[in-house]
């Protein structure tokens, strides 16, 4: 039996990881049990498919998890797993006053809901497989004055990719010169 991936990558951007608790990434860590490595979006054949036996079909708060773990700020990057490791990206921001949020959005000419950071630190988190327990929360960059996101999505959209034993991340691509 094939388990089809994107329902839970739905999941895990719609339930983001939030500093309440995140039981999708323990439900995930039993799912992929049997499969050794999870190491980029949509898995190591890059289709969202699992070969993986006799895994759960439903879960709650409460059913077919194996652990739970609070984790700072917020991301809706998709885990990758590289043996006992879970690598997934977050940002820690701080709320700005109404009249910096004003000033932000004032060249703003769309009607989409924007989020509008303060100061912005956007990181890498590691936990075990086994046990949920944050084993890495590495600092990757700051941005001081962010540009603002869409509503419904996160400033750590993007999911690391395991390369050889060596977690890749990118927030943003730079342009030095190119036009």
């Amino acid at each position: 039996m094939k388990f089809h991936r994107p329902a839970v990558l739905w999941s895990v951007r719609t339930f983001a990881l939030t500093a309440v608790s995140n039981a999708l990434l323990g439900y995930c860590s039993s799912l992929l049990a049997a499969t050794p490595e999870w190491p980029e979006f949509r898995g190591p054949q890059g289709n969202g498919t699992s070969s993986a036996q006799d895994i759960p079909v439903r879960w709650s708060e409460t059913e077919n998890v194996v652990w739970k773990t609070e984790l700072p700020g917020k991301g809706y990057s998709s885990p990758v797993i590289d043996g006992d490791q879970i690598w997934m990206t977050t940002a820690v921001d701080e709320p700005v006053s109404d009249e910096e949020k004003a000033r932000r959005l004032k060249a703003n000419t769309g009607n989409q809901p924007l989020i509008v950071a303060g100061r912005l630190v956007l990181r890498a988190l590691c936990v075990q497989r086994e046990t949920g327990k944050l084993v890495h929360d590495l600092e990757l960059m700051v941005e001081s004055e962010p540009q603002p996101a869409h509503a419904l999505n996160s400033f750590a959209s993007p999911t690391p990719v395991d390369c050889q034993g060596a977690a890749l991340l990118s927030f943003r691509c730079v342009r030095h010169g190119l036009r």
